[in-house]
Order: structure tokens, then C-alpha cells, then sequence
């Protein structure tokens, strides 16, 4: 009996050993294998044999202990080292590596969880494991905002996508700050040619056009369905305003030449005029004999001047010039004039022109007045709004009025009216040593961005998807989840690197990279094997003597009981 015992005992020990090797080659045939967690089996002792519990000590004996005979020994557990592996850079932008706790979630028809992070884009563009499971994460909202609600796939559409943003905010920076500066007082005047009213009579606003005629030639000025075209100038550059076109019917009248042509210079007559100014806008003017003149006159400022450009066009037959205009007052008033572009909702941009006049001086400070205009404003006027900005007498910035551009684009098939709020507070009043007589703006930040394709995208510490666009703009396209566990030895190994949870894992607390006990992320990196190739191979000649000893202990037991035999021959 006790021979056939230490057979079995051997034997035990070949069992144990061989799963030790069994576990060992496995782990040496993964230490390549990416984010691969090695285990290690843990022995223990198989039941013992009793012959004796023992006895507690008395006045005569001193006790004894209890005599026991192992019968063996067997493969315990297989314990799972969750450690991290190195994290090795491989430049892919796919490339996901976790240092830290966590898992990735992936789903196909079931729900796993992965430590590897070899992941790709699929021709859908939905970022996938080798494998084909989705990878798992948090989507954004129209307005690239993470939604954290539920989990969902993440998809990089790579030259597939175009953002765009309208500008709502505009912030210009500049001194206005120059000397011997010229108060704003007037603006341009200019006069049409004498007209007057067919039949005779007083030239009325509300008088036809169709009525008018020349009054040096009595000939008539404006016809039934003809159009008028006008493409006026402003400011010393002069700027051009259009072109605008008038309709004429039997209908129109003067007073709606007058706003037609006060809209097509773009001035703003809900401007303040300064007292004893000409204020901006159009009116009649009797010229005596019968005979009248239209004067338009502008916003206050040299920069504000208006020319006539190609004039009024007729397109009834080949007259042009039904009406001639001269200038009678001339603009004056120090200011400068900046053009810049800004955005509508599809990302087209648009010219907006800002003029800025001197228009006072006190004992608190210095105001300046801008006028906003567009051209590309799809109403017949140009003018977009004005206000002022004010300085303390240290030329610091104190506060503006009316900040709000207001850009008409109807029937263009963007988000109108496109409403711009114009920050003014980064420009200075003050005078600058050597540029005393140097006044400028010029836009230093807008919140609006032209059209933009997906080009590129990366990957943050916290997980979140970052696409870069061609219009140099970064949007956030999703973020990746982290799952993390109680206890990552309860997991069961589900095969291709992927595990499930286990009876003893505790639940999946599914998260962000850097929350909730989750580690970050590396963008462009996988996790190597924890696998510690010295170690295994210690563990593997230490294994293999244990596998050597106990088939010495079958073969010298098996000796044993064939010399047994022998002696009852």
C-alpha cells in the first residue's frame, strides 16, 4: 500500500509540473502578443494522510504534534498578472494604448473587453479591433459636444465630413490714438442736375418718376419698366458700393429713388449728425423757376466720403445718366477704415467693411464713431449698424455702443440674418511714441470659420477623438470608454484578447480615461506582453526539475514493488 501511495504521489507531482509548463509555454508563446497579461499556477498541497492529531501537554508528558503524510500535490489556481505592460510608440494613428487600469469595451453581438489596442477604421469609417468588433465609446452633438448618455460606436470619417461655423463674435484690436486729429463735423453733399415736373407744379416725394423731365432740355428722365443701375464709392480709397438695381414702374416715386440711392451708399441715417451738420440721408430741394434738385449727403468723416462712381444707368434704350450728380460739401473728419472677412453658417465668407471717425474730445475722454457696411448684405442698403467707442483721458478703453452687425443674407441658402457682436475693448486710445499720427484696427480674434474637410485626428490622455480639419480647426469627434473592475483576476479569458466578466470580477464600471480609477490613454501606441521572458524561463527549469524529481519518485517506486514481486518467486 505505501509503494502504490508514493506512485500516485509521483504522479501528482508530473500533473502539477506539467500544468506549471503548460502555463509557462503559454506564456512564452505570448510575449509578443500585444497588451497579453501572463499568469502563473499556484500549487497546493492534495489531501494529507492522518496517523496522529496530536496531544496537549500535562503534568507528566509535554505533548506532541500531530503526525500527518502528504498524499501529493495539484495545480491550485491559475492566477492572471493584470500588470501593465510597456507602452511602445508605433506612430499609427489607430493605435491605442492603456497606462493604467482599465479595459476598452468592444461589441459585436456580445459585449467584451479588451486590453489591445491594435484597432483600425473600417470601410464605414466606425473605428474596429482586428477582429471586426466595434470599439466603444461616447458620440458628440451636432455641435461637436461629447454625449455621455449611452455608449456608441466611433466613426472617423476621414475626408467624408466639412465643418463650417458662423461668426457671431468679432474682437479688433489698434490704437486710435492719434494727434492733431480732426473732429468729424460733416459729411459729403452731393447735388443732381435741375429736374422738374411735367405740366408744372412743385416736384413732391411723392411725385411719379415717370413725371420728371430735364430742366435745362424738358426731356424726360425716367420711363416705365426701365432700371436703374448704380454702383457708388465711399471713403478715400474709394470703396465700391453695388452694384444696386431700381425697378421703374408707372408707380415709382421719388421719394423711392431717394432711399434707393441712400441704401446703395450704405448710409446709416439713424447715425447721430453733429449739431449744425447736413444730416446724412436724401431730401428735395427747390432751386427756384419751377425747378429741383436731389441732395444726398453722407455719414460724417473723410473716410465716410461719397463719389458717384459709373453714376445712375438707365436701360431704356441707350440713354444713360438720367440724373447727374456734383459734389457741393466735401466730408470732414480724421478716421480710418479696415475690411475683413467673417463666415455664414456654410463657412462662405463675407466682406464686412468698418470705418471708424474722431468724432469728439472732452474732459473724460475721446469717442469715436464706426460704421459697419457690407456689400454683400442682400437688402438694397449696405449699411450694417454703427455705434461709438469711448476712452478715458489715459487713452484705456471704457465702453462702445451698439455692437451688434447685423448681415442680411436672404435667398443664399445659409443661416440669415447672420448677427455679429463686435468687441471693441482690446483697442486703445492711446497715442504711441513714434506713431503719433498713425491711427489702425485690425481684427485680433472671430469665432467663425470657413468650410473645412476631416483630414487628420488624434487621440487625447482623457480618450477623446480630435479630428483635425484643412481649414486649421480641431473638432471633438467622440471619446473613447474605459471599463474598470473590482477585481481584473475574476475576468474570464474569452479568447483573441478579449474578456469577459467573471462570477468574481464585479461589474463593469464603464467611464472616461482619467475617471473613476481609470488610467489614460496613448494616442498612437500599443501596450506590450507583461510577460517577463527571464522570469518564465527560471520558472520553466524550476518546473521541469519538479516534472524530473517526481518521475524519479514513479520509477524508484515502480523498482520497489518489482523487487517486492520478486521475493515471492
Amino acid at each position: 500500500m505505501p509503494l502504490t501511495t508514493a506512485l500516485y504521489t509521483g504522479m501528482s507531482g508530473l500533473n502539477a509540473n506539467q500544468t506549471a509548463l503548460d502555463v509557462i509555454g503559454n506564456n512564452i508563446a505570448n510575449v509578443n502578443t500585444t497588451a497579453f497579461k501572463g499568469s502563473r499556477a499556484l500549487f497546493q498541497p492534495e489531501f494529507s494522510e492522518t496517523y496522529s492529531f496530536g496531544t496537549s501537554p500535562n503534568g507528566v508528558y509535554g505533548g506532541s504534534n500531530p503526525s500527518q503524510k502528504g498524499l501529493g500535490v495539484r495545480a491550485g489556481r491559475i492566477q492572471r498578472n493584470f500588470a501593465g505592460g510597456n507602452i511602445k510608440v508605433t506612430g499609427v494613428s489607430t493605435d491605442i494604448a492603456i497606462e493604467g487600469n482599465g479595459l476598452f469595451v468592444i461589441q459585436n453581438s456580445e459585449r467584451y473587453f479588451t486590453r489591445s489596442g491594435h484597432f483600425q477604421r473600417n470601410s464605414e469609417s466606425y473605428l474596429t479591433t482586428t477582429d471586426g468588433s466595434y470599439v466603444m465609446g461616447y458620440g458628440v452633438d451636432e455641435n461637436y459636444n461629447i454625449v455621455q448618455s449611452a455608449l456608441t460606436t466611433l466613426r472617423i470619417p476621414i475626408n467624408q465630413i466639412t465643418v463650417a461655423k458662423a461668426t457671431s463674435r468679432l474682437a479688433m484690436e489698434g490704437q486710435l490714438g492719434g494727434t492733431d486729429l480732426v473732429e468729424a463735423t460733416r459729411g459729403t453733399t452731393l447735388q443732381s442736375n435741375l429736374m422738374k415736373l411735367a405740366g408744372g407744379g412743385d416736384v413732391t416725394e411723392d411725385t411719379l418718376l415717370v413725371d420728371l423731365l430735364r430742366a435745362s432740355d424738358d426731356a424726360q428722365l425716367f420711363f416705365d419698366g426701365s432700371t436703374l443701375s448704380f454702383q457708388g464709392l465711399r471713403g478715400l480709397t474709394e470703396r465700391m458700393q453695388g452694384p444696386r438695381t431700381l425697378d421703374i414702374d408707372a408707380t415709382t416715386t421719388v421719394e423711392d429713388l431717394m432711399d434707393f440711392m441712400v441704401n446703395a451708399f450704405g448710409i446709416d441715417t439713424d447715425a447721430p449728425t453733429p449739431d449744425g451738420a447736413t444730416p446724412a440721408g436724401a431730401t428735395l430741394t427747390g432751386a427756384g423757376g419751377g425747378a429741383w434738385t436731389i441732395d444726398i449727403t453722407g455719414n460724417v468723416g473723410a473716410e465716410n466720403t461719397i463719389r458717384m462712381g459709373n453714376g445712375l444707368r438707365s436701360s431704356w434704350e441707350t440713354m444713360t445718366g438720367p440724373l447727374s450728380f456734383t459734389e457741393i460739401e466735401t466730408a470732414v473728419g480724421s478716421g480710418v477704415h479696415t475690411s475683413f472677412e467673417v463666415y455664414d453658417s456654410l463657412g462662405i465668407p463675407k466682406t464686412i467693411d468698418l470705418t471708424c471717425v474722431f468724432e469728439s474730445d472732452s474732459n473724460t475722454g475721446r469717442v469715436w464713431r464706426w460704421f459697419a457696411n457690407s456689400i454683400e448684405d442682400s437688402d438694397v442698403s449696405t449699411a450694417l449698424g454703427s455705434g461709438t467707442v469711448s476712452y478715458d483721458t489715459n487713452g484705456d478703453y471704457l465702453d462702445s455702443t451698439g455692437t451688434t452687425i447685423r448681415l442680411d443674407l436672404d435667398d443664399s441658402g445659409t443661416l440669415t440674418p447672420l448677427e455679429i457682436t463686435l468687441d471693441l475693448s482690446a483697442t486703445s486710445g492711446k497715442v504711441v511714441a513714434g506713431e503719433e499720427d498713425e491711427i489702425g484696427l485690425g481684427v485680433a480674434d472671430q469665432d467663425g470659420e470657413k468650410a473645412g474637410s476631416l483630414v487628420d485626428f488624434s487621440i487625447t490622455d482623457d480618450g477623446q477623438i480630435l479630428g483635425a480639419f484643412n481649414n486649421d480647426t480641431t473638432r471633438v469627434l467622440g471619446q473613447i470608454a474605459l471599463a474598470t473592475f473590482s477585481n481584473y483576476a475574476g475576468l474570464v479569458d474569452a479568447g483573441q484578447n478579449n474578456y469577459k466578466e467573471g462570477p468574481n470580477s464585479g461589474g463593469a464600471i464603464i467611464g472616461t480615461p482619467l475617471s473613476s480609477g481609470a488610467g489614460k490613454v496613448w494616442g498612437g501606441a500599443i501596450e506590450t506582453s507583461n510577460v517577463d521572458i527571464s522570469r518564465e524561463f527560471i520558472d520553466m527549469i524550476v518546473a521541469s526539475t519538479g516534472f524530473s524529481a517526481a518521475s524519479r519518485v514513479v520509477t524508484t517506486s515502480n523498482q520497489l514493488l518489482t523487487e517486492l514481486l520478486s521475493t515471492v518467486r
